[in-house]
């Protein structure tokens, strides 16, 4: 992905032989990135999936208390 602040009118970036497909964005070693360097998405996404976990485990630990 080329990553650039403005938009990029070409839908593949070659690199000798390789070719490599142009998106919007993608994620990479858990981090989102994207093609104007924005970190508004990711801090969304991690908040999210902290939300998803402390509520996944709220049955657990609501069940812990009533023993």
């Amino acid at each position: 992905m080329e990553v650039k602040r403005a938009a990029s009118n070409s839908d593949h970036l070659r690199c000798g032989k390789y070719e490599f497909e142009h998106v919007k964005e993608f994620t990479y070693l858990g981090s989102q990135l994207n093609q104007t360097n924005s970190t508004s998405t990711e801090i969304q996404a991690r908040i999210l999936s902290g939300n998803r976990c402390y509520y996944a485990l709220w049955e657990i630990n609501e069940t812990k208390r009533v023993k």
